[in-house]
């Protein structure tokens, strides 16, 4: 028999140990999700972009004031090597829910990208291989696709929500 001291955990996972009056705040995925609907589609397409070797130098995923708006942003950096000469200046794609998915570099050239707002996140990785590769002036020469995440009934239901101002997003 042993004599190691263990916490005793709910059978269903939620710990209530510490913290004020001894119940915790929610934290990692499920706070993250609740906060900001987009994250896990931000998972996606950085998972698209990695394996793509399209590793971004910022991802940041956000909420914009003072008219609310989701957004994601990856920017790759001036000399990043993913970069091609037409790009080499640095480049910003950037993902909005009322916008869906654009593109701008350095030199001030930008173009909206012909990819649903909830593209799938390959298509999403492929355009800006296409961006890296021919530099945003080519942006809007993208090709055109409507594939979309396979995950996207989630987030449309939370985009939903957000923008009927619900308490919860899901």
């Amino acid at each position: 028999m042993s004599t190691e001291n263990r916490t005793a955990v709910p059978a269903d996972g939620k710990c209530t140990q510490g913290g004020a009056g001894g119940a915790r705040p929610p934290v990692g995925d499920a706070t993250r999700t609740l906060a900001l609907p987009q994250a896990p589609y931000g998972d996606a397409v950085h998972t698209a972009l990695l394996a793509q070797d399209l590793q971004p130098d910022v991802l940041e995923a956000g909420l914009r004031a003072p008219h609310p708006e989701l957004f994601l942003r990856l920017v790759w950096l001036p000399g990043h090597p993913a970069l091609d000469a037409p790009a080499g200046t640095g480049v910003t794609v950037a993902w909005s829910h009322v916008t869906g998915w654009a593109a701008h570099d350095t030199a001030g050239r930008a173009g909206l990208l012909g990819l649903d707002v909830i593209a799938a996140p390959g298509l999403v990785a492929a355009a800006v291989r296409h961006i890296t590769a021919r530099g945003v002036d080519g942006a809007a020469r993208v090709p055109h696709s409507t594939g979309r995440w396979k995950a996207a009934h989630h987030l449309d239901v939370a985009l939903s929500n957000f923008e009927d101002g619900a308490e919860s997003w899901f």
